[in-house]
């Protein structure tokens, strides 16, 4: 027995995770990756990441092949976990998509069973069951998986169950060592000292893994930490949370320290204005309350809608029962629905418009860019107290607690299913190669794989744009930095050797000059001359390094090398490391001892273990001894073959296809074509009537009915009635995700416009209307002949009102 739990039912937690991971991932056997918004840019970096490390550099801050081969610091401020996960897995033969794929597939059971885990704790197994499965299936986590893209986001989400689990581990080792009957004193014993490792193991990973969301989760772990000390009436187990705590930020020191102090040498700025700047990404209330829109295979870019889900919402509104009085609950269980409700509602209202003055009134938060990133945390809060929803109903009884789970389950499992379903076609059938990166880069203008060349250095007043070193990428020919052009009449300059850390040149010529590498500046370059220290800078405005060279023969190297502070980190984190490995002996060393201690099997740390991680404080033993948990796995096993032999195959359930030009749904349809082979399908307006300062959503379904060679782009003006001068005006540079070039004539585009109305704009009826222009040559194109005769197209007429 383990916690009331018979052993021979252990499978049916296990059984029961592989069930709904594989219920998620399914999509994911087929071949290549799903068409995401940013899946391809992770993907590429996993490339580089390979590339960097099959010649032997274990952390490269710098990756020498991004921004069309001129290279970018990008490893020095993004967090790299997830790429060194799915790296591993391509070393051990995966390949690059498969390595990713499995980094994908981890992450997602590492979280489904680590929030098993983690509800456990204070909840029997049906209501655990139901709250991994609550969070697994939230709408956020499917659409970051099959729309959004954003990979390490979503490694870092599934790593927040597992810190608050490996706090419950920390924390509540007193009472457990009180009741085993060891470090009764209440001073850490060795096994608390073991229990430090879990914590400052998902504390160093969610550091590592994404910087914004570890900002994020950072003040809900700090909570749930304080809570679970003052719930054990102990406040000494602070000095348990002290060390885990100084341990995980010193083993992920390398990383988190530089990214922290040299990012003032950066244009991160770039992320908190214009389309980034999180005024733009508010969540409507009535937003988080929707259902999940069935994908319609026929568009190219679905819309995210930023839900919490609504069986999620209903069943989270459950556990609120457990305040009432008059229901005999244990008082830790009150407690953790208080905790979670209260972590809900916060993190609810800051995604919200009303919480622009915090925003605002903490700069930092303006780094997560979207406030819809806080769906995780709502997520996972939700989860758990839907968990305790089934609790509540198994004190009435168990019979109807099982039920009450297997409904809940069912209702999970339902209301996601439209998410379960990728975009298609999959890209990448293939692996990519660093030569991808650069197509990928001049295909998008995604440059260094990043949204706003954020990581650039401040020199750089003008984006380095395409160069010689392009043509040498793209032939898979030998790469040389040096750019021969500028170099004076009588120089020669001969490249003896390319690293992607190093460059050395041998330079000879009668007069001394600057040599000029293609190579982006940023600290850490520097410049030896036969191997004295010479000066180096960035050249204005492209921030190109300008090497000053002396007259005659001469060897000259640029090497990138750890500044103070990364020298600094370095240290931290093996001075880290090796207190932890230095934790890791001292248990080896005393392990017989305990677990005789413990009256365990000497060397049966997984016994221990199992009666740590099953520890559930206040769940009704009942629960746990019905013959019926087996219908819990049966019912996902069942769900998964009916819709792989029969859903998915056989009918379009819980997805649509629209057969075009018609569009399922349209509210107002046009397809109106224009001369240049775009088609108006329609559009939806959400509001005719608006208020200054709001914002007035239009969307528009773009169709191309031929192949297009050029990129063609979209506006959208507020006029009087009377005249044509705009009061507001939205454009779209590219009319949904991708250019209009690399459109395909079977899907449709939605193309998005939010158009703010400026507070001064007076009380009256004005014009909503669009057209089509040709950025590069500063022409409109026109409607084709006999559709209509204004131009721009106006599409109605809206009120504006005080």
């Amino acid at each position: 027995m383990i916690n009331g739990v018979p052993r021979r039912r252990t499978w049916i937690p296990l059984l029961f995770l592989s069930a709904l991971v594989t219920l998620v991932v399914q999509p994911l056997t087929q071949a290549g990756l799903p068409t995401t918004s940013d899946g391809t840019l992770h993907l590429l970096r996993t490339v580089e990441l390979d590339s960097l490390l099959r010649q032997g550099y274990l952390f490269p801050r710098w990756a020498a092949d991004l921004w069309l081969g001129l290279g970018y610091p990008l490893f020095n401020f993004y967090g790299p976990l997830f790429y060194y996960v799915a790296e591993l897995f391509r070393i051990l033969g995966a390949g690059a998509i498969g390595g990713f794929k499995i980094a994908i597939v981890l992450a997602i059971a590492g979280g489904a069973g680590s929030t098993f885990l983690l509800a456990r704790r204070f909840v029997g197994m049906p209501g655990a069951l139901v709250a991994a499965t609550a969070f697994t299936l939230m709408p956020h986590l499917l659409r970051e998986l099959f729309r959004g893209g954003d990979y390490p986001q979503l490694f870092a989400m599934m790593l927040l169950p597992s810190m608050l689990w490996s706090l419950h581990l920390l924390v509540g080792s007193h009472d457990t060592a009180a009741r085993s009957g060891h470090s009764a004193s209440g001073r850490p014993g060795h096994w608390s000292l073991l229990r430090i490792l879990p914590a400052t193991a998902a504390g160093a990973a969610l550091l590592l893994a994404h910087n914004v969301s570890a900002m994020l989760f950072a003040p809900v772990v700090t909570i749930y930490a304080l809570f679970l000390v003052i719930a054990s009436g102990d406040r000494r187990t602070l000095w348990r949370l002290a060390p885990a705590a100084a341990l995980a930020l010193g083993f992920s020191a390398f990383f988190w320290l530089p990214a922290l102090v040299e990012k003032s040498a950066t244009q991160v700025d770039n992320l908190l204005t214009g389309y980034f700047d999180f005024r733009n990404h508010f969540v409507q209330p009535w937003e988080l309350f929707a259902p999940s829109p069935a994908l319609d295979l026929a568009t190219m870019n679905p819309p995210m809608v930023s839900n919490v889900g609504q069986a999620q919402v209903v069943l989270a509104a459950v556990a609120l029962l457990a305040l009432w009085p008059g229901l005999a609950l244990p008082r830790t269980m009150r407690a953790h629905v208080i905790v979670f409700a209260l972590v809900a509602v916060v993190a609810g209202l800051l995604m919200l418009q009303i919480s622009q003055p915090v925003w605002e009134a903490l700069p930092t938060l303006a780094l997560a860019q979207f406030p819809s990133r806080l769906l995780s945390v709502v997520g996972l809060a939700a989860a758990l107290l839907a968990g305790v929803g089934v609790e509540i109903m198994g004190r009435r009884s168990p019979r109807l607690g099982i039920v009450y789970g297997l409904i809940a389950v069912s209702a999970l499992v339902y209301t996601a299913l439209p998410r379960l379903y990728p975009t298609p076609p999959f890209e990448w059938q293939q692996d990519p190669t660093v030569a991808d990166i650069t197509r990928y880069e001049l295909r998008t203008g995604a440059l260094g794989t990043s949204s706003g060349g954020e990581f650039l250095p401040r020199e750089a007043k003008l984006r380095p744009g395409a160069g010689a070193l392009v043509d040498a990428y793209l032939a898979d020919k030998p790469i040389e930095r040096l750019d021969h052009a500028p170099l004076p009449p009588g120089t020669n300059g001969t490249t003896l050797l390319h690293a992607p850390t190093l460059e050395r040149v041998q330079f000879d010529g009668p007069n001394a000059f600057g040599a000029l590498f293609n190579l982006i500046y940023f600290p850490g370059w520097r410049a030896y001359v036969d191997g004295l220290a010479t000066v180096s800078k960035p050249m204005e405005p492209s921030a190109l390094t300008l090497v000053e060279v002396p007259a005659g023969r001469h060897i000259v190297e640029l090497r990138f090398e750890d500044t103070p502070i990364r020298t600094t980190a370095q240290v931290i984190s093996i001075g880290s490391a090796l207190l932890v490995l230095l934790a890791v002996a001292v248990h080896l060393r005393q392990r017989h001892t305990t677990a005789r201690s413990a009256d365990l099997p000497a060397g049966d740390a997984s016994a221990m273990l199992s009666k740590t991680a099953g520890v559930s404080w206040t769940s009704n033993p009942s629960l746990e001894r019905v013959p019926a948990l087996v219908l819990f796995p049966g019912l996902l096993v069942l769900v998964l073959a009916m819709k792989i032999g029969f859903v998915d195959p056989q009918t379009e359930w819980f997805r649509t296809n629209s057969r075009l030009p018609a569009v399922v749904g349209l509210a107002r349809p046009l397809q109106l074509d224009y001369a240049n082979g775009m088609r108006l399908l329609g559009y939806d307006l959400k509001a005719q009537r608006v208020q200054p300062g709001a914002t007035l959503k239009l969307v528009l379904y773009w169709q191309t009915t031929r192949p297009l060679a050029r990129d063609y782009s979209v506006f959208v003006h507020l006029t009087p009635m009377n005249n044509d001068r705009q009061v507001a005006q939205a454009d779209s540079m590219h009319p949904g995700p991708n250019p209009t070039s690399r459109w395909p004539t079977d899907k449709y585009t939605i193309d998005l416009h939010e158009m703010r109305v400026p507070p001064e704009v007076a009380p009256g009826r004005y014009r909503l209307q669009m057209g089509v222009y040709d950025s590069g040559r500063s022409v409109r194109i026109p409607l084709r002949e006999g559709q209509a005769k204004s131009d721009p197209l106006i599409l109605s007429e809206v009120e504006v009102t005080r």
